[in-house]
């Protein structure tokens, strides 16, 4: 599935599309990491961290997700750039 990552007013949101429950603001933490909290009330999950890798020029081709957590396995997940 995409995960689609979006600005609006000035903030950054990610939504898994094709899980609608799995959607979060994203808040800057360091360099291209951001932590979030997914927006559901159906899964208690913990504070979770997203990443970018970059290439040479600055530009985004894969980000990565890690919520650590004993149900959902997100680093299991390969999020490359379309």
């Amino acid at each position: 599935g995409t995960t689609t990552i979006n600005l609006k007013n000035d903030k950054l949101y990610m939504s898994m599309d094709e899980t609608p429950i799995f959607k979060a603001e994203l808040s800057h933490w360091n360099h291209s990491i951001f932590t979030f909290r997914f927006d559901t009330k159906l899964a208690s999950l913990p504070e979770g961290k997203l990443w970018f890798d970059l290439d040479k020029n600055g530009e985004i081709i894969k980000l990565h997700i890690d919520v650590p957590n004993p149900d959902f396995f997100f680093d299991e997940f390969e999020f490359i750039k379309n």
